[in-house]
């Protein structure tokens, strides 16, 4: 499938095939049985690490208190002097040197012997996954970064990276220069306590299952967006003037097909005989990428006031349900009284008769949804704020 050239439908349809990928792995790291087994031995690698020695210094790394216990009060390792003997200030306790695989061993019974092999190959299976879909979506991305949403998507899914155990491991790795007199531990330089080896491979199978499930759920954003983008660009081109009797729309409708060179309809613009105004209001709908509903005083209520046309209130309605509240956007004259929620609603005001006053927030509008191209020299320029 071409990411690309089929549009936002396109794009929106390859991002949901990745999705769907995405999703399955995460669906079988959130079994209760993986959570078990993770939780489970970290808790084990964690309770070992009480008895450490503290020291990645040489055969230091595998020192730990007697049987793996936590050391009582009074005891000290002295990464100074290792297991020397010396006079003061050096080790005290019963600290010895564990074989690797015997702290492992014990961090495994100490679990309840999970199948770890199984978790750390979903792993390995998340990790190209999350490499492929990566490179997928940033490719899908790439051709539409002129739109901001996805520009910054594209930023955020650049810099993810799932983290190996190797990486988790240099993180806990102590910073600055480590002293000591132990020169046999010095001479074998830096170690890895083997309880955190495994403690980094759970947190690195965490950060997998973390960061697939982060990716998921960006596809899916993209796919959304890329969705909302295509239904709006299917439902037409052309911009919907709704208005009352007052004649001040016209210079709107100069306006966008003059100046900006758009398509423009509105209600009374093309009767159709034998067409009811259901089904008129109905093909306008499908034809439009965006409204403006010009409200004007007109209707002089009981307390003095003005209201709109009824016909251009139910527009509003009508063009909010289908574009949406960002592509509806009132045109409102001083001194028309707005419906009760008009506040919550994109409304651009002008003063009575002098509808050209509103013309750079209208453009600023139309160019924010992309109806436009922003202006690079005219006289009208771009507002910043409706």
């Amino acid at each position: 499938m071409d990411q690309s050239g089929d549009g936002p439908t396109g794009a929106s349809a390859c991002l949901s095939v990745v999705a769907e990928r995405l999703e399955a792995l995460v669906h079988r790291s959130q079994e209760p049985s993986v959570r078990k087994v993770l939780d489970d031995t970290q808790a084990a690698a964690e309770e070992v690490g009480k008895a450490w020695s503290g020291s990645f210094l040489g055969y230091h790394a595998t020192v730990y208190y007697a049987a793996l216990t936590v050391p009582p009060a009074g005891a000290h390792f002295s990464p100074e002097w290792g297991l020397r003997d010396t006079f003061a200030d050096g080790t005290v306790g019963d600290w010895m040197e564990f074989r690797p695989e015997d702290v492992e061993s014990a961090i495994q019974v100490a679990a309840g012997n999970p199948d770890l092999i199984s978790l750390y190959a979903l792993r390995d299976e998340m990790a190209v996954e999350f490499d492929g879909a990566q490179l997928e979506m940033l490719s899908i991305l790439e051709p539409w970064k002129v739109d901001a949403f996805v520009e910054r998507l594209y930023d955020r899914l650049d810099k993810m990276a799932v983290v190996g155990p190797a990486r988790v491991l240099r993180t806990m790795l102590p910073r600055g220069q480590i002293m000591s007199r132990d020169s046999k531990a010095v001479t074998q330089g830096m170690r890895k306590p083997p309880h955190l080896s495994v403690l980094a491979d759970i947190l690195s199978i965490r950060d997998a299952i973390d960061k697939t499930a982060e990716l998921s759920r960006l596809s899916r954003q993209a796919q959304r967006h890329f969705s909302r983008q295509g239904r709006s660009d299917a439902s037409g081109t052309s911009v919907f003037v709704g208005h009352g009797r007052s004649p001040v729309w016209r210079e709107l409708k100069d306006f966008l097909t003059e100046r900006l060179q758009l398509d423009v309809d509105e209600f009374n613009r093309v009767p159709v005989a034998g067409v009811t105004n259901t089904a008129r209001l109905s093909e306008l709908m499908d034809s439009a990428t965006m409204a403006l509903i010009v409200m004007t005083a007109e209707d002089e209520q009981a307390d003095g006031t003005f209201h709109a046309r009824l016909n251009a209130v139910h527009e509003v309605g009508l063009f909010q349900g289908r574009l949406g509240f960002h592509r509806t956007i009132v045109v409102l004259e001083e001194g028309c009284e707005g419906f009760s929620n008009i506040q919550g609603l994109g409304h651009i005001g002008f003063p009575k008769a002098e509808i050209g006053a509103a013309f750079e927030k209208i453009r600023h509008a139309l160019e924010r949804e992309g109806v436009v191209r922003p202006a690079v020299s005219d006289n009208v320029q771009p507002s910043k704020t409706l």
